[in-house]
């Protein structure tokens, strides 16, 4: 089975290393290949690739172009059987490609498998939620979400109540490491490059889930993952982009006149929200 790794790569120089060692060992019966695509790193991590992993196909972006775009240059490079969209803060575990390859080869009618995401202390990273609706945004922010964590009405859209341990169809699992099949993304098409940083994932579950795909989370397959270990080195952009790419999601898949209300609503909220984020980002910064 042929496997084409697309990592993008921005502020990474001191996670990229461990990241690709793990692809290049411990995958057996996998033929893997490796793409990083340099999205201006300003801490030359592209280099340190270059100097110390030869055997890695390096693409420059010529500006900044964020996460969405920089996978798709690495996309539009590539030509394999299956696609391992992977983030540069993670470490495949041995075996871990190889058993979402055998599901989706097993399983025709899947369009993606995605793996058990696990942090460095082996605690399991929450990565599964269901695709948002406008009463997840308010039960959020009425925080009713937090109160009754384990409700699968309140806590619908991050699925509090899963305990990531079951095998099972999922709707929107993280991309930091997930593993597609070139039809899908044929049929589907690339990443929405609208969605910069985030929600690009969120998006593209969506267009799977229109097009009557489906997606595997299988916790047999583990990553080790440092969650949001370059976005919180720009902690004001992140959450810009993330409650920009909130707002965007529900414009693109929401435009029916009917919900421009509910789409005004929460808009609104996020708005809101974002500004107290950012006030707040400021306010403890200086503590940290």
């Amino acid at each position: 089975m042929s496997v084409a790794a697309v990592i993008p790569l921005y502020l990474g120089r001191d996670v990229i290393f461990d990241c690709l060692k793990s692809l290049q060992g411990g995958q057996e019966g996998v033929d893997i290949s490796i793409v990083v695509v340099d999205d201006c790193s300003p801490d030359y991590a592209g280099d340190l690739v270059m100097e110390r992993f030869p055997n890695v196909t390096l693409i420059r972006n010529d500006t900044n172009l964020g996460y969405a775009a920089s996978v798709n240059n690495g996309l539009n490079s590539v030509d394999a059987e299956f696609i391992l969209l992977l983030n540069q803060d993670t470490v495949v575990l041995p075996g871990a490609i190889r058993i979402l390859a055998e599901e989706l080869e097993a399983d025709q009618d899947l369009a993606a498998a995605a793996p058990q995401l696990i942090d460095f202390n082996g605690r399991v990273e929450r990565s599964c939620r269901m695709l948002p609706n406008y009463f997840d945004v308010i039960s959020h922010h009425l925080l009713l979400a937090y109160i009754f964590p384990k409700s699968k009405l309140f806590s619908r859209w991050k699925m509090g109540w899963f305990d990531h341990e079951e095998r099972m169809p999922v709707q929107q699992p993280a991309f930091s490491a997930i593993l597609l099949r070139r039809e899908t993304i044929e049929q589907v098409g690339l990443l929405d490059e609208r969605f910069r940083i985030f929600f690009n994932d969120v998006d593209y579950c969506k267009r799977i889930d229109g097009s009557g795909g489906r997606i595997l989370f299988c916790p047999s397959s583990k990553v080790r993952h440092i969650r949001g270990q370059s976005t919180e080195q720009i902690p004001f952009r992140k959450i810009y982009n993330s409650h920009l790419g909130f707002i965007r999601y529900f414009l693109k898949h929401y435009r029916n006149p009917l919900y421009w209300i509910p789409n005004e609503v929460v808009i609104l909220l996020l708005l809101l929200s974002g500004i107290l984020r950012i006030i707040w980002q400021g306010v403890k910064r200086p503590f940290a």
